[in-house]
Protein backbone atom coordinates (compact mmCIF):
# COMPACT_ATOMS: atom_id res chain seq x y z
CA UNK A 1 0.00 0.00 0.00
CA UNK A 2 2.97 2.46 1.29
CA UNK A 3 5.06 1.28 -1.85
CA UNK A 4 1.85 2.01 -4.48
CA UNK A 5 1.32 5.40 -2.83
CA UNK A 6 5.31 6.19 -3.25
CA UNK A 7 5.43 4.96 -6.77
CA UNK A 8 2.04 6.99 -7.68
CA UNK A 9 3.36 10.02 -6.15
CA UNK A 10 6.71 10.14 -8.08
CA UNK A 11 5.03 9.44 -11.02
CA UNK A 12 2.85 12.46 -10.79
CA UNK A 13 5.99 14.64 -9.35
CA UNK A 14 8.01 13.58 -12.75
CA UNK A 15 4.93 14.17 -14.90
CA UNK A 16 4.52 17.90 -13.28
CA UNK A 17 8.05 18.44 -13.87
CA UNK A 18 8.28 17.03 -17.47
CA UNK A 19 5.28 19.57 -18.09
CA UNK A 20 6.37 22.57 -16.59
CA UNK A 21 9.58 21.14 -18.63
CA UNK A 22 7.58 20.98 -22.13
CA UNK A 23 5.55 24.30 -21.14
CA UNK A 24 9.14 26.41 -20.77
CA UNK A 25 10.37 25.11 -24.01
CA UNK A 26 7.31 26.33 -25.48
CA UNK A 27 7.34 30.07 -24.01
CA UNK A 28 10.79 29.84 -24.57
CA UNK A 29 10.10 29.22 -28.64
CA UNK A 30 7.34 31.27 -28.58
CA UNK A 31 6.86 34.35 -26.62
CA UNK A 32 10.98 34.61 -26.38
CA UNK A 33 11.44 34.06 -22.56
CA UNK A 34 14.62 33.76 -21.08
CA UNK A 35 15.74 32.51 -17.60
CA UNK A 36 18.30 33.89 -15.42
CA UNK A 37 19.85 33.22 -12.02
CA UNK A 38 20.51 35.98 -9.93
CA UNK A 39 24.21 35.57 -8.72
CA UNK A 40 24.45 38.61 -6.94
CA UNK A 41 22.54 41.23 -4.32
CA UNK A 42 22.96 44.19 -7.04
CA UNK A 43 19.35 44.52 -6.97
CA UNK A 44 18.35 43.53 -3.98
CA UNK A 45 15.49 43.97 -1.86
CA UNK A 46 13.94 43.67 -5.00
CA UNK A 47 15.83 40.93 -6.78
CA UNK A 48 17.98 38.29 -4.24
CA UNK A 49 20.90 36.17 -4.86
CA UNK A 50 19.68 32.99 -6.05
CA UNK A 51 16.11 34.59 -7.68
CA UNK A 52 15.05 33.15 -10.80
CA UNK A 53 14.60 35.99 -13.31
CA UNK A 54 12.27 35.40 -16.15
CA UNK A 55 12.30 37.45 -18.91
CA UNK A 56 10.33 38.44 -22.20
CA UNK A 57 11.60 39.76 -25.03
CA UNK A 58 10.91 43.81 -25.33
CA UNK A 59 11.43 46.51 -28.48
CA UNK A 60 13.50 49.09 -27.63
CA UNK A 61 10.66 51.94 -27.81
CA UNK A 62 8.78 49.63 -25.01
CA UNK A 63 11.93 50.32 -22.64
CA UNK A 64 11.31 53.18 -20.18
CA UNK A 65 12.80 54.63 -16.67
CA UNK A 66 12.24 51.95 -13.99
CA UNK A 67 12.02 48.52 -16.03
CA UNK A 68 14.13 45.62 -14.86
CA UNK A 69 15.84 44.48 -18.17
CA UNK A 70 18.77 42.20 -19.00
CA UNK A 71 21.36 42.48 -21.52
CA UNK A 72 24.63 41.28 -22.50
CA UNK A 73 27.65 42.88 -20.09
CA UNK A 74 29.57 45.31 -22.53
CA UNK A 75 32.76 44.23 -20.87
CA UNK A 76 34.09 41.59 -23.25
CA UNK A 77 33.00 38.51 -20.90
CA UNK A 78 29.46 38.85 -22.01
CA UNK A 79 27.86 37.48 -19.05
CA UNK A 80 24.22 38.75 -18.51
CA UNK A 81 23.10 41.92 -16.48
CA UNK A 82 19.98 42.19 -14.45
CA UNK A 83 19.29 46.13 -13.41
CA UNK A 84 17.20 48.65 -13.59
CA UNK A 85 16.61 51.62 -16.02
CA UNK A 86 17.33 54.97 -14.78
CA UNK A 87 17.80 56.76 -17.85
CA UNK A 88 16.74 55.82 -21.82
CA UNK A 89 19.07 58.01 -24.27
CA UNK A 90 17.18 57.23 -27.45
CA UNK A 91 18.70 59.66 -29.24
CA UNK A 92 22.23 57.65 -28.42
CA UNK A 93 20.85 54.28 -28.96
CA UNK A 94 22.12 53.95 -25.25
CA UNK A 95 20.23 53.16 -21.57
CA UNK A 96 21.50 53.51 -18.57
CA UNK A 97 21.26 51.07 -15.73
CA UNK A 98 22.38 50.78 -12.32
CA UNK A 99 21.28 48.07 -9.72
CA UNK A 100 19.37 48.88 -6.75
CA UNK A 101 21.62 48.12 -4.54
CA UNK A 102 24.23 50.01 -5.76
CA UNK A 103 25.54 53.17 -5.38
CA UNK A 104 26.77 54.19 -9.31
CA UNK A 105 24.85 53.73 -12.94
CA UNK A 106 26.71 51.20 -14.86
CA UNK A 107 28.05 51.96 -17.91
CA UNK A 108 25.88 52.87 -21.27
CA UNK A 109 24.23 49.94 -22.64
CA UNK A 110 23.23 49.62 -26.49
CA UNK A 111 19.97 48.91 -26.93
CA UNK A 112 20.93 46.13 -29.26
CA UNK A 113 22.51 44.57 -26.12
CA UNK A 114 19.20 44.11 -24.53
CA UNK A 115 17.90 40.77 -24.13
CA UNK A 116 14.57 41.61 -22.49
CA UNK A 117 12.66 43.03 -19.86
CA UNK A 118 11.84 40.76 -16.57
CA UNK A 119 8.17 39.51 -16.14
CA UNK A 120 8.70 38.38 -13.03
CA UNK A 121 10.89 36.98 -10.50
CA UNK A 122 10.93 33.65 -8.27
CA UNK A 123 12.90 33.83 -4.84
CA UNK A 124 15.38 30.96 -4.63
CA UNK A 125 14.11 28.97 -7.47
CA UNK A 126 17.61 30.29 -9.20
CA UNK A 127 19.75 28.02 -7.04
CA UNK A 128 17.79 25.26 -8.46
CA UNK A 129 18.57 26.62 -11.58
CA UNK A 130 21.77 26.58 -11.54
CA UNK A 131 22.26 22.79 -10.56
CA UNK A 132 20.07 21.53 -13.43
CA UNK A 133 22.24 23.68 -15.86
CA UNK A 134 25.18 21.48 -14.96
CA UNK A 135 25.79 17.93 -16.12
CA UNK A 136 25.72 16.69 -12.64
CA UNK A 137 22.60 18.18 -11.56
CA UNK A 138 21.20 17.37 -15.49
CA UNK A 139 21.61 13.52 -14.83
CA UNK A 140 20.85 14.08 -11.24
CA UNK A 141 17.56 15.77 -11.16
CA UNK A 142 16.20 14.37 -14.85
CA UNK A 143 17.71 11.23 -16.32
CA UNK A 144 18.16 8.98 -12.83
CA UNK A 145 14.17 9.90 -12.26
CA UNK A 146 13.22 9.30 -15.57
CA UNK A 147 15.40 5.98 -15.66
CA UNK A 148 13.73 4.97 -11.85
CA UNK A 149 10.44 5.37 -13.50
CA UNK A 150 10.70 3.56 -16.64
CA UNK A 151 12.18 1.10 -14.35
CA UNK A 152 9.34 0.70 -11.70
CA UNK A 153 6.26 0.86 -14.74
CA UNK A 154 8.15 -1.57 -16.81
CA UNK A 155 8.38 -4.03 -13.73
CA UNK A 156 4.88 -3.25 -13.33
CA UNK A 157 3.52 -4.08 -16.64
CA UNK A 158 5.64 -7.56 -16.44
CA UNK A 159 3.71 -8.28 -13.65
CA UNK A 160 0.52 -7.25 -14.58
CA UNK A 161 0.97 -8.94 -17.69
CA UNK A 162 2.49 -12.10 -16.82
CA UNK A 163 -0.64 -13.00 -14.18
CA UNK A 164 -2.94 -12.47 -16.98
CA UNK A 165 -0.89 -14.65 -19.15
CA UNK A 166 -0.83 -17.21 -16.23
CA UNK A 167 -4.47 -17.62 -15.64
CA UNK A 168 -5.66 -17.85 -19.38
CA UNK A 169 -2.85 -21.08 -19.80
CA UNK A 170 -4.16 -22.09 -16.45
CA UNK A 171 -8.14 -21.89 -18.02
CA UNK A 172 -7.03 -23.76 -21.22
Amino acid sequence: MVKTFINWLLAIILTAIIFAGIGGLVLWQTKGVSLYSVQTNSMAPSLKKGALVIDTKARADSINNGDVISYFSSNGNHFVVTHRVVRVERNFGVIITKGDNLSQVDPPVLLSSVIGKTATAIPKAGYAYNIIRTPLGLVGLVYIPAILILTFEIRRLIRHFGRRTYRLAHRI
